[in-house]
């Protein structure tokens, strides 16, 4: 053992010596020294370092606690061994517990060498290592700010110091790392590679640097260079080791080829990212610049005075020298950029920094500073600031409004469109706040949604009312989201589209949309650009109008709807305006879903683009089947009454010749004695009248302008009057049955017409049963609806009462049916029959207002339903009065006008010789002539009604204004005057028809003469 130098405190000089003999016998070189006090203790450990403390416990006024508490305040690394008397066993526990490293008993001393030897052994070990924990730190500190990790390891790979940049590099931090071993952390090749390197520097091998690639604490892997360097004691000493490590992870892989040969001249301080250098005062570099040298490739001869500007960029050298030179003057800190070239001689950008280091007096000793690469923070800065600029040109052009607003309304940030796009009170809105910009109201609504999208921390869609640069108040979509703001996600950006003008499209479309679903029609587009001009699009009008839903109608060619029926011409027609482009309009019969067919009205309209091109064909499809049947109808009614038209004029002029004809009959048959052999002749001309005044009376019926005189009736009574007659008509191989409803309604009618239609039916029925049958006829009371009413358009609403004639004869075809009501048609042999019976009945049902249908097949009979509006009033049960047949005379004066002059003379033949003073004019203005210049009494008006220039009921009107007392006798072949309201005979109007016999006009005179007034 080397010299060992010993502390004794000790009272007892003999205690002392015993034990300097007993180290002295083992120990080569013993320095010592004997105190007994507090004093005498502190002195001597201020005097120099000792290796062990020897310590009796009990002193006069000092013991070992008081003498262990001043070692350790002196020298915490001292070892403090008691030798003593024996004190016990717990003092002895209790000296271990303050700190004593051993105890030994005066009484045996043959161990103090051994526990000497160990305790110097272990304090100078401690004092070892706490220097080199001392020298660890300092470099820990002088590392502290260093970029690069470094970390101070024992030899055994115990860490002892984790710089921040290590933190940062390997995720793990000095709390978790110092204490610990460095190898729990590294995979099995790392720690192989540190082991051999501090292997190394324990024995004093140079150690080279390393690359390697360890793991994160988060499992990412990291390329790292690694300088191990031993750290020493004062002694000179391996007591550790420096591990510095720089992460090239990212470097590495742009620029491996560059690492690799960098990594041949790193150190210590080189191993730094950035290049430190020491200048003197005067700021000439005057012995070489080591890092500067490693990085530009210059030697040091060219970098002394001031050659080291060769390195720095032209442009950049006389700014350089400028600011080094006037920090040297002012003795301030040195701050500038410039570019420095590598050794591979390309440019970095480099942030330089120096300080002068001063003495005690403020006098610069030197410079020391740091040149930090900053290409890639200048990379990225440029980047940022192209991607800002690219940013707002993009956001400026954008048609978007954008802008980023804090959580109080303020406005961050609003790009072009933003301002362009919004009436502003002021032209820069950054700055201003939200309630300055909008009106309250607006500026609320914004701020609201901007609150929630930062609470929420979410991504909203919303649309906001805004006022736009013409200053209406438009509706905007937008999109907000939280952005960082001063550290925190207190801001809201936004973008926005102005939808004012979509929304109302939207809402035009969805109106048009909703009406065309709405519509009956059905609308078809198809696409011609296609071969076959498929269907595209169909609206639900179509869908309800055929029954094929879109899927089953998109896709294919509209002629699937056609068929059978379909006009070739109109297929021909559509297809041609498809081929050519232009529009065009058919009607065509088209076949629903469920085989129905239907007449459908198709418009097609070509859509063209922009340039004229031919884009699309729109279809508009109309069920026009109701309305094709309803003008059948009407051209039907139509040639039924200008037929009626035509047959009731030609009656009209029928009757006054039968009138002149049946009158002068009578006259003749009345003078000729019943032997006269031209009798004979004058009956045959006269049933011939018959005959015609029968036939002038269906015609009249046909044209509705026969005389009517209706009542409340009962169809019943009528009926049942009626068969009495028919029993007679109809045959014995003809079964009659009658089925009438009790309580039937009361109808207003024409009594004698409506036996009139019964007979003819039964006639009708009786010619169509041509060996035998049954006719069958039915009352009933009925209530048409609307629905009956809209598919009979002759028909009314309201309560009818149905009279039904059934036969079971040989029926009538379709095509018979469509003209069974067309006068004089008939499917009788010629001389059967005149084709007026149905016609008639026709004419007379619809003159009461009625409707009549037929119901028929080949083969299986027919049936008539006559359907007569229903009457509020009672029936009327009194039978008109039958007028006794007598002689009739008069001698009152009568005023005779008829426009036909046979009729005109036969007249007044007839009334002068019953008596009668008769007036004569041909036309009303020639009667009123008559009547002006005739001084006496005119008793009775007898005027046709229809004449030319003035009617008899203007001429009755005019004359009895001048004769309030004359009384008036129409006479009329038809009934086409208001006088009679239409062809009803009104109660208080006398009416005598054509043709009438002589006893019937002198009946009828005298019946209006001596009526009361």
């Amino acid at each position: 053992m080397s010299t060992v130098s010993v502390l004794i405190v000790e009272d007892v000089v003999d205690d002392a010596t015993l034990m300097l003999a007993e180290l002295q016998r083992q120990s080569g070189g013993l320095v010592w020294q004997r105190v007994e006090s507090a004093g005498e203790l502190r002195s001597a450990m201020q005097s120099r370092t000792w290796d062990v403390v020897l310590s009796d416990y009990s002193m006069p006024g000092f013991d070992a606690n008081a003498a262990l508490q001043i070692v350790r305040a002196g020298d915490p690394d001292l070892s403090f061994v008691v030798v003593s008397a024996s004190v016990g066993e717990v003092t002895t526990i209790a000296l271990m517990q303050s700190g004593a490293n051993d105890y030994l008993f005066k009484g045996n001393l043959k161990r103090l060498s051994a526990v000497v030897e160990r305790e110097v052994r272990d304090t100078r070990q401690r004092r070892t290592h706490r220097a080199a924990l001392q020298q660890v730190r300092r470099l820990a500190s002088i590392v502290h700010s260093s970029s690069d990790g470094i970390v101070g390891v024992e030899l055994d790979g115990m860490i002892t110091s984790w710089n921040p940049a290590a933190e940062q590099i390997s995720g793990w931090t000095a709390a978790e790392m110092v204490g610990t071993s460095l190898y729990r952390i590294t995979p099995d090749h790392v720690t192989a590679l540190l082991r051999q390197k501090l292997d190394k520097i324990r024995t004093g091998k140079k150690v080279e640097s390393i690359e390697t690639t360890p793991l994160r604490k988060d499992g990412t892997q990291l390329t790292i260079s690694l300088l191990v360097s031993p750290v020493f004691n004062e002694d000179h000493e391996v007591v550790g080791a420096a591990i510095v490590g720089r992460d090239f992870t990212e470097h590495y892989r742009q620029h491996s080829a560059l690492q690799q040969g960098e990594a041949r001249y790193r150190t210590l301080v080189e191993a730094i990212s950035e290049i430190v250098w020491t200048t003197p005062a005067s700021g000439e570099v005057t012995d070489g610049l080591p890092g500067w040298c490693a990085f530009t490739g210059q030697s040091a001869e060219d970098v002394n005075g001031w050659g080291w500007l060769e390195a720095v960029h032209p442009d950049d050298r006389e700014l350089t020298q400028r600011v080094w030179k006037s920090a040297i003057a002012a003795g301030g800190i040195y701050k500038v950029e410039h570019r420095l070239r590598r050794r591979d001689g390309v440019y970095r950008n480099m942030a330089v920094r120096g300080v002068p280091v001063l003495a005690e007096d403020g006098a610069i000793l030197e410079w020391i500073g740091v040149h930090t690469d900053i290409t890639e923070q200048k990379e990225v800065e440029h980047s940022l600031r192209s991607s800002e600029e690219r940013f707002r040109t993009f956001m400026d052009h954008s048609p978007a409004l954008a802008w980023v607003a804090d959580v109080s309304g303020r406005v961050l940030y609003a790009n072009a469109t933003y301002r362009q796009s919004l009436q502003l009170p002021v032209s820069d809105p950054v700055g201003q706040s939200i309630f300055g910009l909008f009106p309250e109201k607006i500026a609320q609504i914004h701020l609201q949604s901007t609150l929630e999208v930062a609470a929420s921390k979410r991504i909203v869609e919303v649309i906001e009312p805004g006022i736009r640069a013409d200053g209406s108040q438009g509706e905007f979509l937008v999109y907000k989201f939280p952005v960082p703001h001063n550290g925190d996600n207190a801001a809201v950006g936004a973008m926005a589209i102005d939808v004012t003008e979509r929304n109302r499209a939207q809402k035009a479309l969805l109106l048009r949309d909703r009406a065309i679903g709405a519509t009956t029609q059905g609308i078809v587009i198809t696409d011609p650009s296609i071969d076959g001009n498929p269907i595209i699009y169909v609206s639900p009008g179509f869908t309800r109008l055929t029954g094929y839903r879109a899927d089953e109608a998109v896709g294919r060619n509209c002629r699937f709807l056609q068929g059978a029926d379909t006009d070739p011409k109109s297929v021909t027609r559509l297809r041609k305006a498809v081929r050519t482009g232009e529009a065009c309009n058919v009607e065509m019969v088209n076949y629903k879903k469920d085989g129905k067919s239907f007449w459908n009205e198709l418009t097609i309209t070509p859509l063209r683009d922009a340039d004229g091109l031919l884009t699309n064909f729109v279809g508009v499809q109309t069920d026009v089947t109701e309305r094709r049947r309803m003008a059948d109808q009407l051209r039907e009614a139509q040639k039924m009454e200008a037929i009626g038209q035509l047959a009731g004029g030609v009656a009209h002029d029928f009757n006054n010749y039968l009138t002149v004809i049946n009158g002068y009959s009578d006259l003749l048959l009345q003078r000729l004695p019943p032997d006269d052999p031209q009798r004979e002749m004058l009956v045959q001309i006269r049933r011939a009248g018959e005959h015609s005044a029968h036939l002038t009376n269906q015609l009249l019926a046909l044209g509705r302008k026969q005389m009517v005189a209706p009542r409340i009736v009962d169809v019943n009574r009528i009926v049942r009057e009626g068969v009495r007659m028919l029993r007679g008509v109809l045959g014995e191989d003809i079964e009659l049955k009658v089925h009438l409803a009790s309580d039937l309604w009361p109808v207003w009618v024409d009594p004698g017409l409506l036996q009139q239609v019964l007979m003819n039916l039964a006639v009708n029925a009786r010619d169509a049963m041509l060996v035998g049958g049954l006719l069958t006829i039915e009352t009933s009371n009925l209530q048409l609806d609307e629905a009956f009413v809209r598919d009979h358009p002759e028909s009314q609403l309201g309560k009818h009462v149905l009279l039904s004639v059934t036969d079971t004869g040989m029926g009538m075809s379709a095509e018979t049916l469509l003209r069974v009501f067309e006068p004089f048609f008939t499917t009788k042999p010629p001389g059967k029959g005149t084709g007026l019976g149905l016609s008639v009945v026709h004419g007379i049902v619809r003159q009461a207002h009625g409707h009549v249908e037929i119901k028929s097949s080949v083969g299986h009979g027919a049936t008539v339903r006559i359907y007569l509006p229903s009457s509020q009033h009672a029936v009327d049960e009194h039978d008109l009065p039958i007028m006794p047949i007598v002689e009739v005379r008069g001698i009152e004066t009568v005023l005779l006008v008829e426009d036909e002059p046979g009729v005109r003379s036969l007249s007044q033949h007839i009334l002068t010789s019953h008596g009668f003073q008769v007036l004569t004019a041909a036309n009303g203005q020639a009667a009123l002539a008559v009547a002006a210049k005739y001084p006496g009494r005119i008793d009775l008006l007898v005027t046709d009604v229809v004449m030319p220039e003035l009617s008899g009921g203007k001429l009755a009107e005019q004359l009895l204004r001048q004769r309030p007392e004359i009384r008036v006798l129409f006479t009329s072949g038809y009934a086409d005057d208001a006088v009679v309201r239409h062809g009803v005979l009104h109660e208080l109007v006398s009416f005598l028809p054509k043709p009438f016999t002589p006893l019937a006009l002198a009946l009828k005179v005298r019946e209006v003469l001596d009526a009361p007034s």
